[in-house]
């Protein structure tokens, strides 16, 4: 079985909806240091926070398989999920 992985903004709904917002707590979520500069660098330069964001958030979620290894295989043994949080498209 591969996993379908889709993104939404945050008031989806679906029955295949995981919020990977950190204020809902999830090991997927980017740390607040990542999402607060990240959001300061959106404002001026939307393409260079994402560009700086990304790497960062792909470290972090190396960290998240080591120390949430449980989540992460119930996340990869779903057929499909949504991930929503609260992130304006890239480019935007």
């Amino acid at each position: 079985m591969t996993l379908r992985v889709a993104t939404a903004p945050f008031r989806y709904s679906g029955p295949d909806r995981l919020d990977i917002t950190r204020k809902g707590g999830s090991p997927f979520a980017p740390s607040w240091p990542l999402l607060t500069e990240a959001k300061a660098m959106m404002r001026t330069d939307p393409r260079a926070a994402w560009d700086f964001y990304a790497p960062r958030y792909v470290d972090e979620m190396r960290r998240s398989w080591r120390e949430h290894r449980g989540e992460w295989l119930a996340l990869l043994d779903r057929e499909r999920v949504v991930l929503v949080c609260y992130c304006p498209l890239p480019g935007k």
